[in-house]
Protein backbone atom coordinates (compact mmCIF):
# COMPACT_ATOMS: atom_id res chain seq x y z
CA UNK A 1 0.00 0.00 0.00
CA UNK A 2 1.04 3.26 -0.90
CA UNK A 3 1.46 6.90 0.87
CA UNK A 4 -2.17 7.94 -0.53
CA UNK A 5 -3.98 8.46 3.32
CA UNK A 6 -1.32 11.36 4.73
CA UNK A 7 1.71 12.75 3.11
CA UNK A 8 4.54 13.41 4.86
CA UNK A 9 6.65 16.65 4.37
CA UNK A 10 10.61 16.29 5.43
CA UNK A 11 12.72 19.68 5.71
CA UNK A 12 16.27 19.68 6.67
CA UNK A 13 18.08 22.01 9.18
CA UNK A 14 22.06 21.71 9.09
CA UNK A 15 22.03 18.19 11.00
CA UNK A 16 18.29 18.16 11.83
CA UNK A 17 15.20 16.44 9.63
CA UNK A 18 12.12 17.62 11.03
CA UNK A 19 8.93 15.68 9.47
CA UNK A 20 5.69 16.73 9.52
CA UNK A 21 2.39 14.45 8.95
CA UNK A 22 -0.68 15.91 7.56
CA UNK A 23 -3.65 13.71 6.34
CA UNK A 24 -6.73 15.99 7.65
CA UNK A 25 -8.68 18.04 4.60
CA UNK A 26 -5.69 17.07 2.07
CA UNK A 27 -5.74 18.66 -1.37
CA UNK A 28 -2.83 17.75 -3.28
CA UNK A 29 -2.40 19.80 -6.78
CA UNK A 30 -0.06 19.73 -9.88
CA UNK A 31 0.53 21.98 -12.97
CA UNK A 32 2.92 21.50 -15.41
CA UNK A 33 3.80 24.51 -17.50
CA UNK A 34 5.69 23.86 -20.75
CA UNK A 35 7.96 27.18 -22.43
CA UNK A 36 9.17 26.53 -25.73
CA UNK A 37 12.27 27.55 -27.26
CA UNK A 38 10.48 28.28 -30.15
CA UNK A 39 6.81 29.33 -29.81
CA UNK A 40 4.78 32.66 -30.03
CA UNK A 41 7.19 33.89 -32.45
CA UNK A 42 7.56 30.34 -34.03
CA UNK A 43 4.37 31.29 -36.71
CA UNK A 44 6.98 33.57 -38.85
CA UNK A 45 9.24 30.77 -38.88
CA UNK A 46 6.63 28.55 -39.98
CA UNK A 47 5.64 30.61 -42.44
CA UNK A 48 9.39 31.33 -43.95
CA UNK A 49 9.74 27.41 -43.96
CA UNK A 50 7.03 27.11 -46.52
CA UNK A 51 7.72 30.51 -48.29
CA UNK A 52 11.16 28.46 -48.96
CA UNK A 53 8.91 25.43 -49.99
CA UNK A 54 6.94 27.70 -51.99
CA UNK A 55 10.22 28.82 -53.89
CA UNK A 56 11.15 25.26 -54.07
CA UNK A 57 8.41 24.36 -56.27
CA UNK A 58 6.16 23.03 -53.62
CA UNK A 59 3.04 25.30 -54.05
CA UNK A 60 1.49 25.81 -51.06
CA UNK A 61 -1.23 28.10 -51.72
CA UNK A 62 -3.89 29.85 -49.89
CA UNK A 63 -6.13 27.11 -49.26
CA UNK A 64 -3.61 25.06 -47.90
CA UNK A 65 -4.33 23.64 -44.62
CA UNK A 66 -0.80 24.13 -43.00
CA UNK A 67 -1.34 28.17 -43.62
CA UNK A 68 -1.39 29.96 -40.42
CA UNK A 69 -0.10 27.36 -38.51
CA UNK A 70 2.44 27.99 -35.67
CA UNK A 71 6.52 25.79 -35.86
CA UNK A 72 7.23 24.84 -32.31
CA UNK A 73 10.09 23.75 -30.55
CA UNK A 74 9.93 22.23 -26.90
CA UNK A 75 13.78 22.20 -25.80
CA UNK A 76 12.35 20.96 -21.94
CA UNK A 77 11.99 24.02 -20.16
CA UNK A 78 9.25 25.06 -18.23
CA UNK A 79 7.70 24.36 -14.55
CA UNK A 80 6.70 21.71 -12.41
CA UNK A 81 4.88 23.19 -9.73
CA UNK A 82 2.46 22.07 -7.06
CA UNK A 83 1.01 22.99 -3.75
CA UNK A 84 -0.54 21.04 -0.83
CA UNK A 85 -3.21 22.16 1.21
CA UNK A 86 -4.22 20.59 4.80
CA UNK A 87 -5.42 20.93 7.94
CA UNK A 88 -3.57 20.28 11.16
CA UNK A 89 -5.60 20.09 14.86
CA UNK A 90 -5.39 18.39 18.48
CA UNK A 91 -4.27 14.64 16.61
CA UNK A 92 -1.34 12.98 17.29
CA UNK A 93 1.18 13.85 15.03
CA UNK A 94 5.30 13.94 14.34
CA UNK A 95 5.39 17.69 13.85
CA UNK A 96 9.20 18.47 13.69
CA UNK A 97 12.19 16.59 14.67
CA UNK A 98 11.35 14.95 17.57
CA UNK A 99 13.28 16.45 20.40
CA UNK A 100 11.05 17.75 22.60
CA UNK A 101 9.23 14.67 23.05
CA UNK A 102 5.47 14.75 22.88
CA UNK A 103 2.59 16.88 23.96
CA UNK A 104 1.85 20.99 24.95
CA UNK A 105 4.19 20.57 27.72
CA UNK A 106 7.17 19.17 25.86
CA UNK A 107 7.40 22.16 22.77
CA UNK A 108 10.76 23.12 21.61
CA UNK A 109 11.27 25.84 18.86
CA UNK A 110 11.69 22.55 16.88
CA UNK A 111 9.42 20.38 17.45
CA UNK A 112 5.54 20.28 18.25
CA UNK A 113 4.94 16.54 18.04
CA UNK A 114 2.30 14.54 19.69
CA UNK A 115 -1.47 14.79 20.98
CA UNK A 116 -3.05 17.93 22.04
CA UNK A 117 -0.73 20.46 20.66
CA UNK A 118 -2.12 24.14 20.17
CA UNK A 119 -3.15 25.12 16.42
CA UNK A 120 -0.98 28.53 17.07
CA UNK A 121 1.70 26.49 17.95
CA UNK A 122 2.01 24.06 15.39
CA UNK A 123 1.48 26.74 13.02
CA UNK A 124 4.62 28.30 14.61
CA UNK A 125 6.84 25.75 14.44
CA UNK A 126 6.06 24.60 10.72
CA UNK A 127 6.61 28.71 10.19
CA UNK A 128 9.80 28.52 11.93
CA UNK A 129 11.50 25.53 10.21
CA UNK A 130 10.07 27.05 6.27
CA UNK A 131 11.63 30.31 6.91
CA UNK A 132 15.10 28.76 8.02
CA UNK A 133 15.65 26.24 5.68
CA UNK A 134 17.32 26.66 2.22
CA UNK A 135 15.24 24.75 -0.62
CA UNK A 136 17.20 24.02 -3.65
CA UNK A 137 18.69 21.19 -5.87
CA UNK A 138 20.63 20.38 -2.45
CA UNK A 139 17.11 18.51 -1.67
CA UNK A 140 16.36 20.11 1.36
CA UNK A 141 12.81 19.76 1.03
CA UNK A 142 10.67 16.63 0.36
CA UNK A 143 7.29 15.54 -0.21
CA UNK A 144 6.01 11.85 0.58
CA UNK A 145 2.28 11.30 -1.40
CA UNK A 146 0.69 8.75 -3.41
CA UNK A 147 3.15 7.24 -5.64
CA UNK A 148 6.02 9.74 -5.21
CA UNK A 149 7.40 8.17 -1.90
CA UNK A 150 10.67 5.56 -0.83
CA UNK A 151 8.55 3.99 2.08
CA UNK A 152 10.75 5.61 4.25
CA UNK A 153 8.88 7.13 6.48
CA UNK A 154 6.93 7.16 10.05
CA UNK A 155 4.82 4.07 9.81
CA UNK A 156 5.87 2.48 6.77
CA UNK A 157 4.40 1.82 3.91
CA UNK A 158 5.58 0.24 0.25
CA UNK A 159 7.64 2.60 -2.07
CA UNK A 160 5.67 4.39 -4.67
CA UNK A 161 6.58 3.26 -8.61
CA UNK A 162 8.78 6.60 -8.49
CA UNK A 163 10.20 5.17 -6.28
CA UNK A 164 11.40 8.32 -4.20
CA UNK A 165 9.87 11.31 -2.90
CA UNK A 166 9.20 14.36 -4.76
CA UNK A 167 12.05 16.80 -4.26
CA UNK A 168 11.02 20.91 -4.00
CA UNK A 169 12.07 24.05 -3.65
CA UNK A 170 9.76 26.33 -1.33
CA UNK A 171 7.43 29.34 -3.41
CA UNK A 172 5.59 30.06 -0.50
CA UNK A 173 3.64 28.71 2.94
CA UNK A 174 0.23 30.66 3.73
CA UNK A 175 -0.15 28.93 7.44
CA UNK A 176 -3.14 30.45 9.36
CA UNK A 177 -5.48 29.79 12.45
CA UNK A 178 -8.54 30.65 11.40
CA UNK A 179 -10.47 32.45 14.36
CA UNK A 180 -13.71 29.99 14.09
CA UNK A 181 -11.84 26.99 14.22
CA UNK A 182 -9.80 27.57 17.18
CA UNK A 183 -8.67 24.16 17.53
CA UNK A 184 -7.51 23.81 13.56
CA UNK A 185 -5.02 24.95 11.90
CA UNK A 186 -5.44 25.54 7.89
CA UNK A 187 -1.98 25.75 5.46
CA UNK A 188 -1.22 25.95 1.59
CA UNK A 189 2.36 25.11 0.51
CA UNK A 190 3.36 25.90 -2.72
CA UNK A 191 6.06 24.66 -4.99
CA UNK A 192 8.44 23.91 -7.90
CA UNK A 193 9.72 20.28 -8.58
CA UNK A 194 13.22 20.60 -8.04
CA UNK A 195 16.20 18.62 -9.39
CA UNK A 196 19.11 17.48 -7.41
CA UNK A 197 22.30 18.24 -8.45
CA UNK A 198 25.64 16.91 -7.46
CA UNK A 199 28.07 19.46 -8.26
CA UNK A 200 31.86 18.47 -9.05
CA UNK A 201 34.04 18.57 -5.97
CA UNK A 202 36.26 21.50 -7.07
CA UNK A 203 32.62 23.58 -7.19
CA UNK A 204 31.65 22.80 -4.15
CA UNK A 205 34.59 23.54 -2.45
CA UNK A 206 34.73 26.43 -3.78
CA UNK A 207 31.04 27.56 -2.71
CA UNK A 208 31.08 26.00 0.63
CA UNK A 209 32.23 29.14 2.36
CA UNK A 210 29.70 31.32 0.71
CA UNK A 211 26.38 28.35 1.53
CA UNK A 212 27.97 27.43 5.14
CA UNK A 213 27.71 31.41 5.76
CA UNK A 214 24.30 31.95 4.46
CA UNK A 215 23.05 29.11 6.01
CA UNK A 216 24.67 30.43 9.73
CA UNK A 217 23.33 33.82 8.59
CA UNK A 218 19.42 32.31 8.57
CA UNK A 219 20.11 30.23 11.83
CA UNK A 220 21.14 33.11 13.43
CA UNK A 221 18.62 35.98 12.20
CA UNK A 222 16.95 37.61 15.54
CA UNK A 223 13.70 38.18 13.29
CA UNK A 224 13.17 34.66 12.44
Amino acid sequence: MTLTDRAVIEVDLGDRTGVFEVSTDLEPETTVNHTYLIGNAGQRLGEAIRFIGDAAGQDLGENEPRRRRGFTLDAGAGEWTGALTFSAGLSDVRWGDGSGGTGPENVTEYDASGPDVGPVTRMHILQYWLAKTLTDSRGNMRIHHGEWTDGDVLGGVDAGVYGRPKTVSLLNADVRSPSDEPNNMRGTINYRRTDTVGLPDEVADAIEPYTDALQDAVNNDPQA
